[in-house]
């Protein structure tokens, strides 16, 4: 386009140059929904193995599980610890 054409559209422009950088399908939102989909179950079967189990897991202790499960990992240790 010639420089005296583009300085009369100059919206117009930069509403093409979005245009051609917006992508033409949803495949990331979908994949966020899939692997929401995904953990709900996993939430959700996990849920249901703790309550056929409930006698089991009733003598469990959470607090030391929360404790060993944070120390195995550097990355967890240092955004999931509490801190005091």
């Amino acid at each position: 386009m010639h420089p005296e054409t583009r300085s009369l559209f100059p919206e117009l422009e930069k509403l093409l140059c979005y245009l051609m950088v917006t992508p033409v399908t949803s495949a990331t939102a979908e994949s966020s929904l899939s692997t929401l989909r995904i953990l709900k179950s996993y939430i959700l079967n996990s849920l249901c193995i703790l309550n056929v189990y409930g006698k089991l897991t009733d003598d469990l202790n959470i607090e030391k599980l929360i404790s060993e499960f944070v120390n195995k990992n550097e990355y967890r240790s240092m955004y999931l610890a509490k801190n005091n």
